[in-house]
Order: structure tokens, then sequence, then C-alpha cells
């Protein structure tokens, strides 16, 4: 396997050959890794695992944009030969080339570039020059209290979650309560200053968002003037 194509560039990717030496001659057979806009500007430089015990072969890949905090994750399986004949023309491993998209993202601030949504000793925040850079990583996943709505868990504190508490937004481990779920759920709609980019609609009240205020998180209702405060781009 190898990377080939300009590393930042559309074509970068990851092929593959195989032989039945490994001195060769070995024949290319496809592109085994490539890019996924939606996940990350590169795919190359690749190494690759097996579950132990199965057929299961994984690629993982970390995407050429380091800042951009996505990874190109891809998935291959390893399948015996069922030509049942030695010395048969059936590749003896193929590879799905199926894309898994990343659902971990940082969240930057429309109105304070660089500045990204992170939580430090618990509050969340709204921080340049984030250390460790998993605070401000988020694993997005269902809605606790809804599993169209989203919840953002913490990357670097599995099992906590950014939740309002008395207006206030923090992370706290995840507890199964009613009201618990509804605090750590959030509806995200387009931004509420740029289509393109996205907010966030506290899904316990309709009407009001996360924003930052002071460099700290809030659930409050925005008006016009504030709206660049409360939207984010997802990085």
């Amino acid at each position: 396997m190898w990377s080939e194509g300009g590393w930042t560039g559309p074509d970068y990717s990851v092929s593959y050959a195989m032989s039945d030496s490994p001195t060769g001659p070995f024949r290319k057979i496809d592109r085994v890794l490539a890019q996924d806009p939606a996940v990350a500007r590169g795919s190359g430089h690749n190494s690759i695992l097996n579950v132990p015990g199965t057929d299961i072969w994984y690629i993982r890949t970390t995407d050429a944009s380091f800042a951009s905090g996505a990874n190109g994750v891809h998935a291959g399986t390893r399948k015996p030969s069922q030509a049942g004949a030695p010395g048969a023309a059936e590749p003896v491993a193929r590879f799905d080339n199926a894309s898994v998209r990343s659902n971990v993202f940082t969240f930057e601030s429309a109105d304070a570039p660089n500045r990204f949504i992170r939580h430090a000793w618990s509050r969340g925040r709204v921080d340049a020059d984030v250390t460790p850079y998993a605070d401000m990583r988020w694993k997005v996943v269902p809605g606790l209290a809804d599993p169209a709505a989203v919840s953002l868990e913490s990357v670097n504190f599995p099992g906590t979650f950014l939740r309002q508490r008395d207006g206030e937004v923090w992370i706290d481990q995840r507890t199964d309560d009613a009201g618990f779920r509804a605090d750590a759920t959030w509806r995200r709609v387009p931004g509420l200053s740029d289509r393109s980019l996205v907010s966030f609609e506290f899904f316990g009240s309709p009407g009001l968002h996360l924003r930052h205020r002071d460099a700290l998180l809030y659930v409050e209702e925005v008006t016009a003037a504030d709206r660049p405060e409360a939207t984010f781009r997802a990085w």
C-alpha cells in the first residue's frame, strides 16, 4: 500500500497492489482510500489493523489539514477466496472502500475567528489556543432527549455532555433522568447570522440558543446584534 497524488490536492489517496509473492511482481488493484471533502481535505498516510480473530480490517488516516480536527476513517474487509482451487485468480483480499464519516467536530465562533467552544473546569467557554486540544472536540451524537436533535459529548471526558444549568452551560456526567436529557439536547439549526453555518437551539426551551458572552457560554434569547455570538463554524 502507498500514498499517491499531491498531499494538498483532491487526488491525494492510498492505493494497494497484490502479488502471489512478497518479492513481486505486484499488480495494482485499486484505490483503497479516497478523499471525501465532507470529512477532510486529504486521505493519505494510512495505517491498517485487524480485529483479532476476525476477517475485519480497518484502515485509518489523519487528514492533511490537521487544524480542522477531522479524521477520515475508512474500513475494509478481508475475505478468503471462494474459487476453491489453488492459484485461483480471485484476489485474496478485497477492500470495501466504504468511508465512515467522523462524528467528532470543533465549533469556531462566527464572530471570533480561532475561538472555539470548549470546556475548562467543567464550564462551557469560547477560547483560543485551547490546551489540551481534546477540550474543544465534541462527539455529536443523537440527542439524549430526542434522536432527531443532537447532544455534544466531550471527547476528553467521555460520558460528559454539554448542558445548560440555570442558563449557564457546563459539562456534566450523564444521568438518565428526563431533566438532564433535555438540558443536554440541542436542535441544530441554520446559523442565526450566516445560514451556511450552524446554531444550537436549546431543546428544553425553543427560542433560546447557545451563545457566548464574555468568553462564557450561556443559553439565552439572542438579539439581532448578538446573532454572530450564537453562530458557529463546524470543523
